[in-house]
């Protein structure tokens, strides 16, 4: 089943549901993050979201987790970036998310690289929102998903090697990394 497919299960089990997890999330974290950033070049980002209990237990519990970037006009090829400052955690699909704030100030981490998207790692950052709703869709059920586990491993394991941030996500969510298993993931084509 595709992630159209999925999608189209999701709307007709979730009728009326409104904006997506990503979106709420999105919002929480922005609202918080004004009186955090504020008089800083400091901007906000959201982290996938990342299940508390793998295998999945049909709770669909997630935690997502703010972090901050920030452009330094010195760096051609690179950021700052920030620690995460807030994790927000969302039990399941029409859960409100639920900011906890986890520190009062960006610590930040230092300069991380950006490097330009291979074609096949820009079509899977196209299809993140899909995929984070296929995963979402999987948590609050008790269905196997098989089916989603290319996807949702390549997106990870993209995410993971393009965020340094990942390093405190980690030790939150062992399972679900060790799941991952991103040494031994290749992008498919697409």
């Amino acid at each position: 089943m595709g992630a159209a497919a999925l999608l189209a299960l999701a709307a007709a089990l979730f009728p009326g549901e409104g904006p997506s997890v990503r979106a709420r999330v999105t919002e929480v974290v922005e609202e918080s993050a004004k009186d955090l950033t504020k008089g800083t070049s400091w901007q906000p980002r959201v982290s996938p979201p990342f299940p508390l209990a793998w295998p999945p237990d049909g709770s669909g519990a997630v935690d997502y987790y703010a972090y901050a970037f920030s452009f330094d006009p010195r760096l051609a090829d690179g950021e700052r970036l920030g620690a995460p400052w807030a994790r927000v955690r969302v039990e399941g699909r029409r859960g409100e998310p639920g900011l906890e704030l986890l520190t009062k100030r960006i610590e930040d981490r230092g300069i991380q690289g950006v490097r330009p998207l291979s074609k096949q790692e820009a079509a899977i950052v196209r299809d993140s929102a899909a995929v984070e709703e296929k995963l979402l869709s999987i948590l609050v059920s008790r269905q196997r998903w098989p089916i989603l586990a290319d996807d949702v491993r390549e997106y990870y394991c993209l995410w993971v090697s393009v965020n340094a941030v990942t390093k405190d996500i980690r030790p939150h969510h062992e399972a679900f990394f060790a799941w991952l298993d991103c040494r031994s993931v290749e992008p498919r084509q697409h």
